[in-house]
């Protein structure tokens, strides 16, 4: 979908696709996808937007037309995708203005549930603001040798007018590598607070050679604000600047 206003994916069947199911680019605005089915699909199911960081008229256009803006993914069921490009991420966004990403369940995954963003730790102008990333179930991912993701994954500076929102997501049985929640390098200005993180029913990530931890915020990423969420380990890596606040976060007794 490339340069469209309006167009709305509401209760279809994505399956048997040898790539990603959806792709949209070029200014797409007023765009959503609402209470779909996607699985079986080669690579992954949502992917909002071009990862060319590069390019300014990309991440951060002149012409407001040009902007990925208003698309919502919303009371979707998502499994068994990225079944041959593993390094897919269910749905993936790199930059956008004011998108909520809600009430949808995604499982059996070999990588990240939500990716979100690019650019590492190179510090530019983009259009990433105003993001909700809330009340979703991921679940049962990260289990064929990929890791390096999360169920919620961060990367890169967002526009830092305000604060994206992930909050309310339940996250279970994450088989591998790096955290359930996770911004890595560069990530900038996102909230994280009432999450539930459960890896009780996890013993060992794979190769056994990384601890558990529920939560990653990699170098370079600054003004993050965790709070008031639960898990079932006490484990997390914490590598942010001195601008990022980890407050009030409750363990779980299993």
């Amino acid at each position: 979908v490339s340069k469209a206003n309006g167009v709305c994916f509401e209760e279809c069947t994505f399956t048997r696709l040898g790539i990603t199911a959806v792709k949209m680019i070029e200014g797409v605005q007023n765009s959503h996808f609402i209470g779909n089915h996607f699985y079986d699909i080669s690579g992954g199911a949502i992917n909002i937007g071009d990862p060319l960081w590069m390019n300014n008229d990309v991440v951060n256009p002149t012409d407001i037309r040009k902007i990925m803006k208003n698309c919502d993914v919303m009371n979707n069921y998502i499994h068994d995708v990225a079944v041959d490009y593993l390094s897919a991420a269910a749905v993936s966004l790199s930059w956008g203005a004011d998108m909520d990403f809600c009430h949808n369940e995604i499982f059996n995954i070999p990588y990240s549930g939500f990716h979100i963003g690019y650019g590492w730790n190179i510090d530019f102008d983009n259009v990433l603001k105003n993001l909700t990333i809330s009340n979703n179930f991921v679940h049962d991912f990260m289990g064929e040798g990929v890791s390096d993701g999360g169920g919620i994954y961060t990367i890169g500076n967002s526009s830092g007018d305000g604060y994206n929102v992930i909050s309310g997501n339940y996250i279970k049985n994450v088989l591998d590598n790096s955290g359930p929640l996770y911004c890595d390098n560069g990530s900038t200005y996102y909230e994280l607070f009432n999450n539930l993180v459960d890896l009780s029913d996890v013993k060992e990530w794979a190769g056994g050679d990384v601890p558990l931890s529920w939560m990653q915020l990699n170098s370079g990423a600054d003004h993050i604000i965790v709070r008031d969420n639960h898990t079932t380990i006490d484990n997390y890596n914490n590598n942010t600047g001195s601008d990022s606040v980890i407050v009030s976060n409750t363990i779980i007794e299993n």
